[in-house]
């Protein structure tokens, strides 16, 4: 099932790869999900709760991501090690290479 998500990834990828928040956008709308904004108002979408659900870690986010569900990772601009207007977004994988301690996020920018 998760397989819906990383096809969504690769099929948004290309046109994507050096705008995070237009290929979370991309693969939300190839999953039936809409997600508005720019990276900072994503991440503070995901902040506010409704629709969003704040997992626990990233073993949570993995098994999420196992499970085939939409699973998105952000921080806002100030809370990157070089603070920056604008943040970052991705889209966490089921996908795992040997010795990955974390889920696999991809994204563009």
């Amino acid at each position: 099932m998760s397989d819906r998500v990383e096809d969504a990834c690769r099929a948004a990828f290309a046109a994507n790869s050096d705008n995070c928040s237009g290929f979370v956008h991309a693969v939300g709308a190839a999953l039936g999900v809409a997600i508005d904004g720019m990276a900072n108002d994503i991440v503070a979408a995901m902040r506010a709760g409704g629709v969003w659900t704040r997992l626990a870690d990233a073993g949570a986010a993995k098994a999420a991501a196992t499970a085939g569900k939409l699973v998105v990772a952000g921080m806002t601009g100030a809370e990157q090690t070089h603070p920056d207007a604008h943040g970052h977004v991705v889209v966490v994988v089921a996908r795992a290479e040997p010795g990955d301690r974390y889920p696999r996020p991809t994204g563009g920018g």
